[in-house]
């Protein structure tokens, strides 16, 4: 009983200091960005993850896509939805999706960058993992 009672403290000792080790990794190395959303006469400031894997491109326009959280959607729009459209999108585990997309008026990456020629995709299904975010930046706009 010892044995087993050591081991599971030895285990959530390790997940817990894994989990703050990858957390400040993670920070650390850039991979988490803040940026600013302009639409309209608004500004929202919000924490993104740069996301290596977000390829997605609005057809129509030709702008990479980064994803914001219904959250911040709702924050943005409380009396109701922008001028947008939706586009079919893949993930890994599932196809045939469909997105909610707009067009902010611009968006500034922390570190400088500032781009108009991108559009946000809303996440009705929210963000998981160790580190906090609202957002997935695409690649294509850095």
């Amino acid at each position: 009983m010892v044995i087993f009672v050591s081991f599971v403290v030895y285990y959530l000792l390790f997940l817990t200091y894994t989990q703050e080790f990858t957390a400040d990794r993670i920070v650390s190395r850039g991979i988490c960005k803040n940026i600013v959303i302009h639409y309209g006469t608004k500004k929202f400031i919000i924490r993104a993850l740069v996301d290596t894997g977000n390829r997605l491109v609005d057809r129509a326009s030709g702008a990479p896509v980064c994803i914001i959280s219904l959250t911040v959607f709702l924050a943005m729009f409380p009396a109701g939805l922008p001028e947008g459209y939706f586009i079919n999108y893949s993930t890994v585990s599932n196809t045939g999706q469909k997105m909610f997309v707009f067009a902010p008026n611009k968006i500034e990456i922390e570190g400088g960058k500032t781009t108009d020629n991108v559009r946000l995709g809303v996440n009705f299904h929210g963000f998981g993992g160790v580190v906090k975010y609202e957002a997935l930046l695409n690649m294509g706009v850095l």
